[in-house]
């Protein structure tokens, strides 16, 4: 006899394949469009550019803001021939297909008495647009918040497995090896508050190190995410981790954000609701409730932990962006299946409820046009001009772009990729008056060779010696020089 439990499982896996299914048959149409999309297909082609699969090229140069695995990933699919929309976003949408199972996943660990918990989490999860709008792209946060939830709940295991903690290691190193090492981050500091609130529930941080697995699993966990910052810092020096952890996390999260631009109330619910009110919302009271509710004053370092990150993202002085908060949908995704599916006698009640939030949501299967995966037409212009570039411009050439008008100003990603098929770095001018500054620093000498409008020309045009116009197309003037004046 097939028991309860077995068939909510067979739910969710059915769910996960049909939500997964569709929205995966959607990747090949359009183009990418995002401003770091670009980025990745720039970095991910860069290995077979310069034949070297141990550095992340951006812009023609070693880059060290990101790690490599994700664009590992799209470069083998480029390189065996995968259609291009296809190989920049398959990657997160495998990413995305483990990201349901930890939503499910999740939502067994708090409630597994309540298996019916675990298809309400998956849908849940399923019925946020962000989700799929990123899992639908080539942006690497879809594997973040796979990698960082997997982070979790190995460490949520390991307080009573603690062989678990090896696992914790393994999944915070992939996750730093694909975007930035938040799993540990989030794990340190759920250590942290679990020692805060042992009085509750028993686990203080001398009870944990007792066990020989516990400080292992820290230890192998520091060097794996360690690991490729450190042999980038071998290679290229000190530039490297200043790169990644100075200009990427430290600069970025400094809380001196009120002391000079304060964020008001309203970029902070864009940044934590991002357009999606009655899930985050009801999910946030269910994940600050649940310790209560479900009488496991354990899970309470869960609830703090989204609390510090709603006070960092407040907080933080450089630029934060909404798509950070991904990594929480799986967590609050099973928070609300567990409370509401706990709430009432009669299961059904629960459900309601669920299908309620889900079909205000917009429900767990999105259009193309939702997704917003076609391609800007200004993006194809701009693409096809960067490929007519491409063909003129020769290996002692430097490229340059104009940049400082939104309307106008071409993708540095994209120029790398279409553009700056010599190998050489290229120079994109944010403003009209920085050419001294690229001069002085030794990339602006020689011939060059450039796209700009007629308008951006004419402001940089006596900084230009022997300046001459050339075709023009599409609203875009592509002209050359012997070098700076």
């Amino acid at each position: 006899m097939v028991s309860g439990r077995a068939v909510a499982y067979a739910v969710a896996g059915a769910m996960i394949l049909v939500f997964w299914g569709l929205h995966l048959t959607l990747i090949p149409e359009g183009g990418i469009t995002m401003y770091d999309e670009f980025y990745t297909l720039d970095r991910s082609a860069g290995f077979e550019r310069h034949d070297d699969w141990l550095t992340v090229y951006n812009k023609n140069q070693p880059g060290f803001r990101k790690p490599p695995l994700q664009y590992w990933m799209t470069a083998l699919l480029m390189k065996h021939g995968a259609d291009l929309e296809v190989a920049l976003r398959l990657p997160s949408m495998i990413f995305a297909l483990g990201a349901l199972v930890t939503a499910g996943w999740l939502a067994a660990i708090l409630v597994p008495h309540v298996p019916w918990a675990v298809p309400a989490a998956v849908l849940l999860c399923a019925s946020s647009l962000q989700f799929w709008r990123l899992s639908a792209s080539a942006m690497l946060d879809a594997g973040a918040t796979l990698f960082t939830i997997l982070t979790l709940i190995a460490a949520m295991l390991a307080l009573r497995r603690p062989r678990c903690w090896y696992a914790m290691a393994v999944a915070a190193g992939l996750g730093a090896l694909q975007k930035a090492p938040v799993g540990l981050v989030f794990v340190l500091i759920l250590i942290w508050l679990l020692n805060l609130t042992r009085a509750r529930h028993g686990f203080s941080y001398a009870k944990l190190k007792e066990s020989p697995h516990f400080l292992r699993g820290l230890r192998l966990a520091a060097i794996a995410v360690l690991a490729w910052p450190l042999y980038q810092t071998i290679l290229y020096g000190g530039e490297a981790l200043e790169d990644l952890y100075g200009g990427q996390m430290a600069e970025r999260f400094v809380p001196v954000r009120p002391f000079k631009d304060p964020r008001t109330g309203g970029d902070l619910w864009n940044l934590i609701i991002v357009g999606e009110p009655v899930f985050r919302v009801l999910a946030i009271v269910a994940l600050m409730w649940m310790p209560w509710r479900l009488r496991r004053p354990e899970f309470l370092p869960l609830a703090m932990v989204f609390a510090i990150y709603v006070v960092a993202m407040g907080l933080a002085s450089g630029s934060v962006y909404p798509r950070y908060s991904l990594i929480f949908v799986p967590l609050l995704a099973a928070a609300l299946a567990a409370v509401a599916m706990s709430l009432f006698r009669v299961r059904w009640v629960g459900a309601l409820g669920i299908v309620a939030v889900v079909a205000a949501g917009g429900g767990p299967i999105r259009s193309a046009t939702e997704l917003e995966i076609a391609q800007d037409p200004r993006l194809q212009t701009q693409i096809s001009e960067l490929t007519r570039v491409a063909g003129q411009l020769t290996p002692a050439e430097t490229l340059v772009t104009c940049n400082w008008n939104r309307e106008t100003r071409f993708f540095p990603g994209a120029v790398s990729y279409y553009a700056a098929v010599n190998g050489r770095p290229f120079v994109g001018l944010d403003t009209p008056q920085q050419i001294p500054r690229w001069v002085e620093g030794g990339r602006m000498n020689g011939p060059l060779r450039g796209v700009c409008t007629d308008e951006e020309l004419d402001q940089i045009a006596d900084g230009l010696d022997d300046l001459r116009r050339g075709e023009r197309h599409s609203g875009y003037v592509h002209w050359t020089a012997a070098g700076p004046r």
